[in-house]
């Protein structure tokens, strides 16, 4: 199962082995769509090396949700230019709601490195209601409704 022997999130490969996280979110944003964006990776030559296929939709989505997660200043521009041009305005507030959700969700692999995640942006903590129970966590905020 473990690729060494240290056992940590290193040594557990992804089912987007292979890809670049920041190829898969440019791709899926120059495309329009991951089925586009699984053929515009193909015929840019990025493939599952493993398994000699073209990446499929599930892993472009799973690595540039990634990719937005870890990036997310670099792809904040970018992704609110594509939600405006579709009529689509989020505040601030949302946005970093979606960032903490993508995070969550995909980088929840391992509670050390989401905690890791969390470290690298405090600003998160505020938001502690939406990742808490997933982690073993006590929430200390609540969501004013």
């Amino acid at each position: 199962m473990f690729k060494d022997t240290d056992k940590t999130y290193k040594s557990i490969m992804p089912r987007t082995w292979g890809m670049d996280e920041r190829e898969a979110f440019n791709a899926w944003m120059e495309a329009g769509s991951l089925p586009r964006a699984a053929k515009y990776m193909e015929n840019l030559g990025y493939y599952n090396k493993r398994l000699r296929k073209p990446f499929s939709t599930f892993a472009i989505r799973h690595a540039a949700c990634r990719y937005i997660a870890v990036n997310h200043e670099e792809a904040k521009p970018r992704l609110l230019k594509a939600w405006n041009d579709a009529g689509v305005k989020i505040s601030d507030e949302e946005w970093e709601k979606f960032v903490v959700e993508l995070a969550a969700k995909y980088l929840s692999s391992s509670k050390a490195r989401f905690m890791r995640w969390l470290d690298a942006n405090a600003w998160a903590t505020k938001y502690d209601y939406i990742y808490a129970k997933q982690f073993g966590l006590t929430p200390k905020n609540h969501p004013t409704v």
